[in-house]
């Protein structure tokens, strides 16, 4: 709560103008006309107030979602108000080292019993309607960046995900991994720089049993071929220890597992990735400010696993504005994504998407249109089924409004 409280008096005060005609710096104005304190020295002051407080980084953003769950397959449908709250700073303590805090909406382990949910990680959602009960804040971010140099960056705690994917077909934007990240980014000209990232993510801890550990390498590069042309590929390797026959947090109990009382994960995985997006402005000569196309492809490398239930794709879509920074700016994105059963662990997927599951198909198809330059609704539906075995399809209808502050 008292982070709460100090983002709030930052993020008010961070637009502060550096001279006196606010009237919040009541204290400076008595000093002033007490005379203890010259006209120089308050503006002085008023002037480091600012910096300091700028060095913070402070940001935030609020959402309100109306959503209709559909499973017509399996379950009932359900319709909830659904809030997301979530606030940042990000100060620098030397030139080359900041401190990233990170406070939001959501569950950890100590406030939900069970642990094959997948809200754990993969959502930052509060449902409304409760008996008015209190909503549970909890620490999305807490990490150290080092970087010494402009090309390479350490990282280590609980940051924001440093592996680069044109869509959502394997992490859910909500997951911030936790561990160690070693990320590289150099510019071989203007129009060409490349990228990559190691990265060591505890992924569980086992006590007196063997830790599970998740590597990650991604290497790749983006390319401005023209003023209106531009690709970005990226290949990716993640490894994982002491996996099999381990049971996961936040699991959809979808990959191949003993039973779902012990859900012990019969494989290991070796993953496999590529993307590539292409980006196009004011293609074909038009008046659309940007097209996207990108794909995705991962397989799982384990040569134990069965042919049919080892790969995964996504193809999709993206434009319209480039960013939502203005009035009327709009979006419209599509994607199709497969997932086979043992292709990807079942605790990174989206969670909107199929319950999050492997072993699925699914479509989804959004609008996004801006109110402001911190403002805009939303509209997202997706349509899923089950890859083998009965369809079991299921729709997911959400309705928002986000505002950043």
């Amino acid at each position: 709560m008292f982070y709460l409280i100090l983002f709030t008096s930052l993020l008010f005060n961070s637009n502060a103008s550096t001279n006196l005609d606010n009237k919040d710096d009541l204290l400076l104005h008595k000093l002033l006309d007490k005379g203890i304190i010259s006209q120089e020295e308050a503006v002085e002051i008023k002037n480091q107030q600012s910096t300091w407080i700028d060095n913070l980084k402070p940001s935030g953003d609020f959402r309100f979602r109306f959503q209709d769950d559909n499973p017509v397959g399996y379950g009932s449908n359900r319709d909830r108000a659904r809030i997301r709250l979530r606030g940042r700073i990000e100060p620098k303590i030397t030139d080359d080292i900041k401190v990233g805090v990170g406070l939001a909406t959501g569950f950890n382990n100590n406030n939900i019993d069970n642990l094959t949910d997948k809200d754990i990680a993969r959502s930052t959602n509060q449902t409304l309607g409760d008996g008015f009960s209190k909503k549970s804040i909890s620490l999305e971010l807490g990490y150290a960046e080092y970087t010494p140099v402009s090309w390479f960056g350490l990282v280590l705690g609980k940051f924001k995900n440093p592996i680069w994917e044109p869509g959502d077909l394997i992490w859910d934007t909500d997951i911030n991994p936790e561990g160690v990240a070693l990320k590289f980014k150099s510019k071989l000209d203007t129009n060409f720089e490349l990228f990559g990232t190691t990265d060591i993510f505890s992924l569980e801890e086992k006590g007196n049993d063997p830790d599970i550990i998740m590597y990650t390498a991604q290497a790749g590069f983006n390319h401005k071929a023209t003023e209106k042309f531009s690709y970005k590929v990226g290949f990716s390797y993640y490894g994982f220890s002491d996996l099999k026959g381990k049971r996961l947090d936040g699991s959809t109990l979808s990959n191949s597992i003993n039973n779902d009382q012990e859900a012990l994960l019969l494989y290991n995985y070796n993953n496999i990735i590529g993307a590539v997006e292409f980006m196009f402005k004011n293609p074909f000569n038009t008046e659309l400010p940007l097209l996207s196309i990108f794909i995705e492809y991962v397989t799982n490398a384990n040569n134990k696993v069965h042919g049919n239930n080892k790969n995964g794709y996504m193809i999709g879509t993206l434009f319209g504005s480039e960013k939502l920074k203005k009035l009327y700016d709009w979006q419209i994105k599509y994607n199709y994504a497969v997932l086979e059963k043992d292709s990807i662990l079942d605790i990174l997927p989206d969670s909107d998407r199929y319950s999050g599951k492997t072993n699925m198909r699914a479509h989804e198809l959004a609008f996004n249109y801006a109110l402001g330059s911190s403002n805009w609704i939303g509209l997202d539906f997706y349509y899923g089924e089950q890859l083998k075995g009965p369809k079991l399809p299921a729709t997911v209808l959400q309705l928002d409004w986000n505002l950043l502050f």
